[in-house]
């Protein structure tokens, strides 16, 4: 009876010789590698296809962040007198076209408020960003748009704020015609 089970293969053995000499383990096994395969593509596709967009929506986040914070330190550091906001700026960049990257161009760039708020930009990109105020109502509006599928309907993000007794005040970021 010993000599039966010392003959006799483990659980482990006995299941890799279904997978290899039987039909139904090859096929089990092939679907198995299929499956895996699906799983490794798709992390792939999310990997290397779907951010590039997340990236950019990103940073135009911390463009609205960042550039809220700037202005709260040019607001607290202005002299007395001076104006509660850096000059409205145009769309920077001046021209988009849609789906297209464009690059920002050093006149654009050099912009007294773009300076003020620490804007930078690096590299083409695909929104168009704008700044504006009002010194009378004491509001102030960053802005940035885009339209990605190119059918005239601008997927648009803002932050906007005020001067109050308080010192600046934000609203959280708004996104207006999501995914256009």
């Amino acid at each position: 009876m010993a000599q039966e089970d010392a003959r006799r293969p483990n659980p482990l053995t006995r299941l890799l010789r279904f997978f290899v000499t039987t039909p139904t383990g090859r096929f089990a096994l092939g679907a198995l590698a299929l499956l895996l395969a699906a799983v490794v593509a798709r992390a792939y596709w999310v990997e290397h296809t779907r951010p590039a967009e997340e990236v950019r929506r990103q940073d135009v986040g911390a463009l609205l962040d960042a550039a809220q914070e700037a202005l709260t330190a040019w607001s607290d550091g202005r002299a007395e007198g001076a104006p509660p906001f850096p000059d409205n700026t145009p769309w920077t960049p001046a021209a988009l076209e849609c789906g297209r990257e464009a690059a920002v161009s050093p006149g654009e760039a050099a912009h007294p408020t773009w300076s003020a708020l620490q804007v930078r930009f690096e590299g083409p990109g695909r929104y168009q960003v704008r700044f504006t105020s009002d010194p009378k109502a004491l509001t102030w509006e960053l802005i940035a748009r885009t339209d990605s599928d190119c059918d005239g309907i601008y997927e648009v993000f803002r932050r906007s704020g005020g001067l109050g007794i308080a010192g600046l005040t934000a609203r959280p970021p708004q996104v207006d015609n999501p995914g256009e």
